[in-house]
């Protein structure tokens, strides 16, 4: 119940923001779309120009996060005033945000950032699209305007919760990636990030070993179009790190192998992690350790009615049912390749 509420409660939020926005646009023209220009010292001095160069333009790292038009429509950019936010347009002058930009097939629009503050009420930085984008690049380049490429550290808590919450317009890129680079996280960084977005396939990677407090919290929730995701490497959990991250996958039929051996004091750590993921068959957990306060608490419910649960040699603590083995799974002992 409570994530219907949430998706209902956001959807109609957005939407009308987009009601709002389209129906501004029109009535003056798109003369009101754009906020008034930030004081001059806050423009980044550079102007950072996204090469044609064949090699460069295949390593998705180097990218700035951009959406590529599929189609045309607008892209509606919701921020808080003190963020400091850039665009850059078909390689065009980087210029401050403005709440709305018109897109015809083919266009990119490149996104750049720096030094911001983020707040648990009032979530920093929302994207949408009324027509259908792919998505791709370095999501750090809304961190560091300049050396994004190279930052992987996140120091903002909930630095991109939110981010494309209910984005159904998004799509992977067929030869581009999603970058997410950053091996050191903050509290609930990723909150929500991809929360909704019907339209992804595939999950970028996230090659952290050691997680922060609800830094996957709901990520991926109710992504009902993606078939795979992305392997987990962690090994050292946290409190609430992985809670509902997958919650209704619906399309998701094999788990990430899950090699973390204690969740001794990572309360809700898998809390709901694969809840409602209908078609869910294959989990490979090699926890010896599930004493810490919820931490597999219906974390496979209502997935599929058979599967196959791998689980660490010599561990015999699971229970059977949603908040361990699912019923109806057989288990088998993890083998080393």
């Amino acid at each position: 119940m409570k994530k219907l509420i949430k998706i209902s409660f956001i959807t109609i939020l957005v939407m009308s923001f987009i009601f709002s926005g389209c129906s501004s646009s029109v009535s003056n023209t798109q003369k009101d779309t754009r906020k008034k220009t930030r004081t001059t010292n806050k423009t980044p001095v550079n102007n950072p120009v996204v090469e044609n160069d064949e090699e460069f333009q295949k390593d998705s790292a180097l990218l700035p996060l951009t959406l590529e038009a599929i189609e045309a429509g607008t892209i509606f950019i919701f921020e808080k005033e003190n963020r400091k936010l850039f665009i850059q347009k078909n390689n065009g002058i980087i210029e401050d945000a403005y709440s709305s930009i018109a897109i015809e097939p083919g266009d990119k629009i490149c996104f750049y950032g720096y030094d911001y503050e983020a707040n648990y009420y009032n979530h920093d930085l929302n994207i949408q699209c009324t027509g259908n984008c792919y998505v791709y690049g370095n999501v750090m380049s809304l961190l560091e305007f300049t050396t994004f490429a190279g930052k992987k550290e996140i120091k903002k808590e909930q630095a991109f919760s939110q981010l494309f919450i209910n984005n159904t317009k998004i799509k992977n890129h067929e030869t581009l990636d999603i970058v997410l680079p950053a091996t050191s996280l903050a509290w609930s960084c990723y909150n929500s990030m991809f929360y909704g977005c019907t339209g992804l396939t595939q999950a970028p990677e996230l090659p952290v070993t050691s997680l922060a407090k609800n830094c996957y919290l709901e990520m991926f929730s109710h992504c009902t179009g993606l078939i795979k995701a992305p392997e987990l490497p962690a090994t050292s959990l946290s409190e609430g790190c992985y809670n509902s991250m997958f919650y209704g996958c619906t399309g998701l039929t094999k788990a990430p192998e899950l090699p973390a051996t204690s969740l001794a004091r990572c309360t809700k750590c898998y809390y709901e992690m694969f809840k409602e993921c209908s078609n869910l068959n294959s989990v490979v957990c090699l926890a010896t350790n599930i004493s810490g306060s919820e931490c597999t608490k219906d974390w496979l419910n209502n997935v599929s009615a058979t599967g196959t649960f791998v689980k660490a040699a010599g561990m015999n603590n699971w229970t059977s049912g949603v908040d361990g083995i699912p019923e109806g799974w057989t288990t088998q002992d993890y083998v080393a390749p």
